[in-house]
């Protein structure tokens, strides 16, 4: 992983997917707002549902985008999936 912030990574993954917002949002059950506000950096502690369903569409693993949100350790470790 390199040091790009959540919204970078996010936005690089669709564009490198050639999605639109919308067609994100339709495949992923997240608002195209809160994705919008994810990629630019104005929600970089998104809502617990969003990046289960982002991380899964995009194939990248989930802890990489925990470790890039504000999330605290508490948080992250309440909303991690167990096996």
């Amino acid at each position: 992983m390199d040091s790009k912030t959540l919204g970078e990574r996010l936005k690089m993954a669709r564009i490198a997917q050639l999605l639109t917002l919308k067609e994100l949002a339709d495949r992923t059950g997240v608002s195209c707002s809160h994705l919008s506000e994810l990629e630019r950096g104005r929600l970089r502690k998104p809502p617990i549902y969003a990046l289960p369903a982002i991380a899964l569409h995009y194939g990248i693993p989930y802890e990489e985008l925990t470790a890039l949100s504000t999330w605290t350790a508490l948080e992250k470790k309440a909303i991690t999936p167990t096996e």
